[in-house]
């Protein structure tokens, strides 16, 4: 139950059981987070994807979009960069 062993459960503090407890239920609400997230990701995927399929102003992404900052950061400068290389062109 809630990971707690058969000895802990029948032979330690019945407090840890509610420890436990709480660290399943903690760990229940991130990843119904994670699902969720990852859910309405995979929704802008198929909304990109009808798009593109319908209109020809919209493309389906080449490569994974941006998530964390740090992606988006490179992802500025790498679309900075390929300006900057059409103007020396």
């Amino acid at each position: 139950m809630y990971g707690c062993s058969y000895n802990e459960f029948w032979l330690d503090d019945a407090r840890i059981f509610y420890y436990y407890e709480e660290k399943w239920k903690i760990e229940q609400e991130i990843r119904r987070k994670i699902d969720n997230q990852n859910m309405w990701l995979q929704g802008l995927y198929f909304q990109l994807a009808y798009a593109s399929c319908k209109t020809d102003k919209i493309s389906y992404p080449k490569s994974p979009l941006a998530i964390t900052e740090e992606e988006i950061r490179a992802e500025k400068q790498k679309q900075i960069i390929e300006r900057m290389k059409k103007i020396k062109v």
